[in-house]
């Protein structure tokens, strides 16, 4: 019954379905008949609200979501994503290093996971300890399509519709607080015409998940149609969701809205239902105890795994779990914070306001940066979306009756940028989740413009608001045609792939080159996670933060080759996969193991080892003798 609640009851509703096949997949429940069961509820509970929704309209009752022209301005990008969205990973978006944690993290994890028939640790990838709230929703597909990459496409199309329900959430955001269609429709598209939701959204990544659920927070946050104690334990469910679909939403989202509801912040004029500080206290309080209980499985299952129940953090204090010292130190060197003063002011330009990512246009070229995959061939131009979010915060202080949510979103931004300058290791796209109180700030802005020209030069809103959203659209439509992977022609030559080649292309270009080696062998990968999706043949990995098997054997093999090539034969291993400029990156960067080196595989090869495949001066694949 409160105003737009039905985008309430989606948001809260994936939320539920997603926990729910979490639990299942950790009992090890989570099979074909389950998976269908949940759906099932999931489309009874839909036809009861459509059923409810008609019979109101058929009451002569205004509908809950009404649709405005300026919706049709998200149209061009929602396009784009979709089209994003069914390309193959690996060929698109060279800023994410071409899908790189796809398939080597997002959909690799679940592909293990499947095979095991449950939720398990993998000693040999880290990341499988973080909660995992979205990937388990691809492991969901991959139950009822039989495999993950059968259900690659359906993944990444998952993803896609939670970048939707992020931009509906923030529209009706908008719509609630100022009461403007306008302002909510312009809100909703600029959102999702942002290039880094594009790019992060057409993959089967978690981004989209935190903006979802985050802008889910949101309208509950400033819906005064919700009894307020309802009020605190639906944020507190929806902000554990957040949570659990990235860690970094804690100090992100959660933190900076139970802030607002301490500092009554989110009591609007004009609203009926006004709050204490000690009630403010005790809801923000709720927020907390709900948000803990949601928790609270992911902390059980961490602290049965690995004694520690935020594993991989806070290892220093609560347990570092199979890791040893050393390879926690290289965990925390890689994602906590070591660059200078200097670097740090430089991140807030390069890497936010003059991101191209978030609507910067034009820029100079930039040089490659081994520490930053993450980084655009342009960098430094004109601030699009933040100049329209400054303009949109002196515009609602000046004349609008909502004027108070610009402390409010100004508030959220000012943590979210601390948190991130602070404590992360300066990822652009770590920053997406400021992006909804951004954009709930821009159509606010337009919906005070609305009213102002209501009776007149109405089409002023229309023509900001083309032009705002379609720059931004520009920027994901140039990078879309720009950041493809590169193809060697017929003629021998490498030249960038054109889009059309390499949709649906998983057939053509989903393969891997171990895929041709006999059924019995088994491969040890070297510093190359990329592709692990593809593999169809034993192989063995581990991430740069895990233990590596053959660092050890290497260390206490007392000199001797042969020793390590009797392990690797014990092992099964008949081939090693090689990556020499991954090895040389990430021993340079994030850190590997210090005794898997060029020079100590170089010591192996000698020892007997053959060429199987040679792929250039970057991989090779090696025959154990």
């Amino acid at each position: 019954s409160a105003p737009y609640g039905i985008v309430i009851q989606a948001g809260t509703g994936m939320g539920a379905q997603l926990m729910a096949s979490w639990l299942l997949a950790w009992t090890g429940l989570l099979h074909r008949s389950s998976a269908a069961v949940l759906l099932v509820v999931g489309t009874t509970l839909l036809g009861a609200q459509i059923i409810s929704i008609i019979r109101r309209w058929r009451a002569c009752e205004q509908p809950q979501v009404r649709l405005h022209w300026p919706i049709a301005l998200g149209m061009p990008a929602l396009g784009l994503l979709a089209v994003a969205a069914t390309c193959t990973p690996g060929t698109l978006w060279k800023v994410e290093a071409y899908a790189y944690d796809v398939l080597s993290y997002h959909l690799q994890i679940p592909r293990q996971w499947l095979s095991a028939g449950k939720m398990v640790p993998l000693d040999h990838n880290v990341y499988s300890y973080l909660p995992n709230l979205i990937e388990v929703g691809y492991l969901h597909l991959g139950v009822l399509y039989g495999s993950m990459p059968d259900a690659i496409y359906a993944s990444q199309l998952f993803h896609v519709s939670l970048a939707i329900l992020a931009a509906v959430a923030v529209g009706c955001t908008v719509a609630s607080l100022s009461g403007s269609a306008t302002g909510a429709a312009i809100a909703a598209a600029t959102l999702i015409s942002v290039p880094w939701v594009i790019i992060t959204g057409s993959l089967a990544y978690s981004e989209m998940g935190v903006l979802a659920f985050g802008a889910t927070a949101m309208l509950i946050l400033f819906n005064h149609g919700i009894e307020p104690w309802a009020r605190a334990a639906l944020l507190g469910f929806v902000l554990s969701c957040a949570i659990l679909a990235k860690m970094t939403a804690g100090p992100m989202i959660a933190a900076p809205l139970c802030l607002l509801i301490w500092a009554r912040l989110n009591n609007l004029p004009g609203r009926s239902t006004r709050t204490s500080w000690c009630q403010s206290t005790m809801h923000g309080l709720l927020v907390v105890i709900v948000a803990a209980a949601a928790l609270s499985p992911f902390w059980l299952r961490n602290a049965i795994w690995s004694g520690n129940p935020v594993f991989p953090f806070a290892t220093t204090y609560l347990g570092s779990g199979h890791w040893d010292s050393d390879l926690k130190d290289r965990w925390n060197r890689a994602h906590g914070l070591d660059w200078s003063q200097h670097d740090r002011a430089t991140a807030l330009s390069r890497q936010w306001l003059l991101n191209t990512g978030y609507g910067a246009l034009g820029g100079q070229r930039t040089t490659p940066n081994p520490r930053n995959v993450s980084q655009f061939d342009t960098e430094g131009g004109f601030p699009v979306l933040w100049a329209a979010v400054a303009v949109s915060a002196i515009v609602v202080l000046y004349g609008s009756p909502v004027r108070r949510t610009v402390p409010a979103l100004g508030l959220v931004m000012l943590a979210q940028l601390g948190f991130w300058v602070t404590t992360t290791h300066l990822q652009s796209r770590f920053l997406i989740p400021i992006l909804v109180p951004a954009t709930i700030l821009i159509g606010l802005a337009f919906g005070q413009v609305d009213q102002w020209t209501r009776t007149r030069a109405r089409w002023l809103v229309g023509a900001l608001g083309t032009v705002l959203v379609l720059s931004l659209f520009s920027i994901g439509l140039r990078l879309f045609f720009t950041q493809c992977r590169q193809l060697t022609t017929d003629e021998g030559q490498r030249r960038r792939a054109h889009p059309t080649l390499i949709i649906n292309s998983l057939d053509l270009l989903g393969t891997h080159r171990i895929n041709t080696l006999p059924a019995q062998s088994k491969t040890y990968m070297v510093a190359d996670n990329m592709g692990l999706l593809y593999i169809r043949r034993p192989f063995v990995y581990h991430s740069a933060f895990d233990r590596s098997l053959l660092g050890e054997w290497i260390r206490t093999s007392g000199g001797n080759p042969e020793f390590v090539n009797t392990k690797l034969r014990n092992g099964g291993f008949t081939h090693l996969w090689v990556h020499w400029n991954e090895l040389d990156r990430l021993h340079r960067t994030y850190g590997y193991d210090p005794d898997v080196t060029p020079e100590s595989l170089r010591w192996l090869i000698d020892s007997g080892w053959t060429v199987a495949q040679d792929h250039g001066p970057q991989i090779t694949l090696y025959a154990l003798p």
